[in-house]
């Protein structure tokens, strides 16, 4: 059921992309000339938005029902205002016009003409992240937060008062800079609450193909400067090889063709990570919508620049170091274009203010690289800066080479187009990787090392692009000088496509290949992968879930239990694999099943006292299940255990537990959640309930 309901989801949310899109787009002065474009921005509308009532929430800790009839009235008023200018203007790209039957055929096949690969692109990285066997039985390691913090807004009676740490409630919860933007989850949360889908598999299929979709379209659209639509699509092809896993171009490549991206493995299999968007779509949509603005500068388009900004934000804060970064490239571009018109048009004034202010950034710019008293926090950053340039990009010759790409660019694109996203690699470039750490990038990464890797990720993925539209623009380059010869016009996509299907088979070959030893190699364990590998069989399950069964029965049995919070500790859980093999399970499941579980043995601990924690564990792993035991439980408040072995079963029933309910976990073993006596099915289960 959940994939039907996501096809009507898609389909639903991109038509409402595409309406409020198009109202923006016109509304600021875009060309509304096509639709990816559309989908694109109406996407940010959206979440943009949604930011405001996350806001409430966050700060104010509304119920639920609240937040929704806000959302809803905010959303609502946003396209029916969206559908109304369309009217108005009479411009909609909504229009249905009656078509023949073979008029139908005839833009049924260009759409797959024009756009297989795209489709190719997405289906191929969503099978490979369903079918990870990480994510599914293990979590990714930031899964249990997002998808947990996801899953406790639902219903709730006080929204954001949740330590997704270990799901224990907590109403001081610190709210630094990037808590407080974050409002993606809860805006997850609605969108699967009003479509029904099953929120783990809301977020990790429904919104991981809104991700892929959404770089894909970035990348198109940034093409249709340089190309035709007839290969606009063979840009996505080089990123086929990151179905592979990251230890492959870490460990399995020679030593001269290393490739090392910070947290690769999430660009397969966690696209829906609030970092992810904003890593591998940020800094294209930001230069494709600012592009207008190096020729002709525009106040609506600068509001639709912050509103990228600001929706980006909210998925993830490495949003604001990208912007540090794109910000500076388009001044200094819209500077230099600037200088070229003053110069034409013999406009001295703004020729002598571009020329100050792209001199006072570029002085900026060195000084902050040359300046050698620093403090102790900003030492320890470039230290480890540039020891991580050294272990891991100084080895990576694409990425610490990437500048030859530009001249590259600049040549066969020979257009403005090409000279501009040149500059803007560029920029990019000095200040990510001067072949040492800097002032700069402590600044511009707020001293935090795995922004600043993140960042030059989103550097990668550009270099990437550039690579592959400079391979399209020589491909293209006869046909686009000998116009006159309609068969060279007519056959240039044939190239690029036999190269694509070269790559896309190579790339499942080389998986297939070395499938065992990416499973089985350390080396590649925690690179996004686990010695689970891969499960295909569940593309072909029509009521998954993207949980294990028992998981997913678990949850259920504990929503029925008549307390809204349960404090408990759970012992190892396990699902049925192939051969007999039993798969490990994260506790972390339970807190992406249900808001009711507050999990002891995860990382917060529920607050209770470090030496009390080791204690129970320590009478846990020896099978102790004492009365000192029992009143350490009762001390720190955790009247439930989530039993998996016969053993404690039978000792927690002579402690005088309640056993609530028995689900089959594998063959030989069942998980039996027990309540202590000391606490009634009526009682809180925390000091703070109250607050919920």
């Amino acid at each position: 059921m959940n994939w039907i309901l996501t096809i009507l989801f898609l389909v639903v949310f991109s038509l409402l992309n595409i309406s409020g899109g198009s109202a923006l787009l016109q509304a600021s002065g875009y060309n509304n000339n096509s639709k990816m474009k559309s989908w694109i921005i109406g996407y940010f509308a959206m979440f943009f938005i949604l930011f405001f009532p996350g806001q409430l929430a966050i700060h104010f800790h509304i119920s639920w029902n609240l937040y929704v009839i806000i959302s809803l009235i905010l959303l609502a008023g946003f396209y029916a205002y969206s559908i109304w200018f369309l009217f108005k203007n009479k411009k909609t790209t909504l229009s249905f016009k009656k078509l023949k039957f073979d008029q139908y055929i005839h833009k049924s096949i260009k759409f797959i003409f024009d756009y297989w690969l795209l489709i190719v692109f997405v289906a191929l990285f969503m099978a490979f992240s369903i079918a990870n066997q990480l994510a599914y039985l293990s979590m990714n390691y930031d899964d249990a937060y997002y998808i947990g913090k996801m899953v406790d807004q639902i219903g709730s009676a006080s929204m954001m008062m949740e330590n997704y740490a270990d799901g224990g409630l907590d109403p001081l919860i610190n709210l630094d800079f990037a808590r407080v933007m974050n409002t993606y989850e809860i805006s997850y949360a609605l969108l699967a609450w009003i479509s029904g889908i099953y929120p783990v598999f809301f977020m990790r299929v429904t919104m991981a193909v809104c991700s892929y979709m959404l770089f894909s379209f970035s990348l198109m659209c940034i093409a249709r400067q340089f190309l035709p639509v007839s290969i606009r699509q063979f840009v996505l092809t080089p990123f086929f090889l990151f179905l592979l896993p990251q230890g492959f171009f870490m460990e399995m490549l020679p030593d001269n063709l290393v490739f090392y991206s910070y947290d690769l493995w999430q660009f397969t299999n966690a696209a829906y990570y609030g970092s992810s968007v904003v890593r591998m779509s940020g800094i294209f949509v930001l230069y494709y919508f600012a592009y207008p603005m190096i020729s002709k500068f525009s106040f609506r388009k600068l509001l639709i620049v912050a509103m990228l900004t600001l929706s980006l934000t909210s998925f993830s804060t490495i949003a604001v170091s990208l912007f540090i970064c794109f910000a500076s490239a388009m001044v200094l571009i819209k500077c230099y274009s600037s200088l070229v018109k003053s110069i034409k048009n013999r406009k001295w004034i703004i020729f002598i203010l571009s020329l100050i202010i792209s001199a006072a950034l570029i002085y900026i710019g060195c000084r902050l690289n040359s300046i050698t008293e620093l403090n102790e926090k900003m030492q320890r950053f470039l230290q480890i800066t540039e020891q991580s340039v050294e272990r891991f990009y100084s080895k990576d010759p694409f990425t610490f080479y990437s500048w030859i790409l530009i001249p590259l660019l600049l040549i066969f694109s020979w257009r403005k187009s090409g000279l501009y996203l040149s500059l803007y690699a560029l920029v990019f470039f000095l200040i990510l990787l001067p072949f040492r750490a800097t002032l700069l990038q402590f600044l511009m990464s707020c001293g935090v090392l795995f922004v600043y890797r993140r960042v030059l990720a989103s550097y990668q993925y550009l270099m990437v692009f550039i690579f592959g539209l400079s391979i399209l623009l020589i491909l293209y380059w006869p046909s686009r000088w000998m116009k006159k010869i309609s068969w060279m016009k007519k056959t240039n996509w044939i190239i690029p496509a036999v190269l694509s299907i070269i790559t896309i088979l190579g790339t499942i070959q080389t998986f297939v290949t070395n499938q065992e030893a990416f499973k089985n190699d350390i080396k590649f364990n925690g690179s996004g992968i686990s010695k689970y590998g891969w499960d295909f069989s569940r593309l072909l399950n029509f009521d998954e879930n993207m949980v294990p069964p028992f998981i997913k029965d678990l949850g259920d049995e504990i929503k029925k239990i008549n307390e809204p919070r349960i404090r408990l500790y759970t012992q190892a859980l396990y699902s049925p694999g192939d051969n007999g093999e039993n798969y490990g399970l994260s506790p972390g499941n339970l807190l992406a099943i249900s808001s009711k579980p507050a999990v002891l043995n995860l990382g917060g601990h529920l607050g209770i006292d470090p030496e009390d924690f080791k204690r129970i564990e320590s009478f846990i792993a020896a099978g102790n299940y004492s009365e000192e035991f029992l009143s350490l439980l009762e001390k720190n408040n955790v009247p439930y255990f989530l039993s998996t072995n016969e053993d404690a079963s039978i000792a927690l029933q002579q402690l005088g537990a309640e056993e609530l309910f028995s689900i089959p976990m594998t063959e030989n073993n069942k998980a039996k959640l027990y309540r202590f006596n000391w606490i009634s099915s009526e009682a809180p289960t925390e000091s703070n309930q109250s607050i919920r």
